[in-house]
């Protein structure tokens, strides 16, 4: 299904007829164009953060290493689903959540700084007489 933008106030609309109207997620998501679990998604975000949780700054969130680790403790705790957690503590996607519990696992902690991308553990040994196949 192809990802559609929808502004804060559709996204407070979608919770309104979701948790006031009792409408199902199906029939509201197919008026929307959007996933079912996405009606689901922004009713948790609206119980755990309010109105706020919709609307964007268009700036990147950045969380400090003791949200990651009460994010991630609370899950290990049983304390919720994935969705759940992200919501509670206003994570964009329960998928940030579960690449903060893989680097949990896997032993690595939360105050280093985590970046995408793959780091040269040394530099490549430097071509002295190298072959360059420009004319000069």
């Amino acid at each position: 299904m192809h990802k559609r933008k929808l502004s804060a106030e559709q996204k407070a609309e979608i919770v309104r007829l979701y948790l006031e109207k009792g409408e199902s997620q199906s029939y509201i998501a197919k008026q929307y164009g959007i996933h079912e679990r996405s009606v689901k998604k922004y009713a948790l975000q609206y119980q755990a953060q309010g109105i706020e949780t919709f609307i964007n700054n268009g700036k990147n969130r950045t969380y400090s290493a003791e949200l990651k680790e009460q994010a991630v403790n609370a899950y290990m705790n049983g304390e919720g689903t994935t969705h759940e957690i992200a919501a509670k503590y206003g994570l964009r996607s329960p998928t940030q959540l579960i690449n903060w519990i893989k680097v949990y696992n896997s032993g690595r902690g939360f105050r280093q700084k985590m970046s995408g991308g793959s780091r040269m553990k040394e530099a490549r040994p430097k071509q002295e007489d190298s072959y360059c196949c420009w004319p000069f």
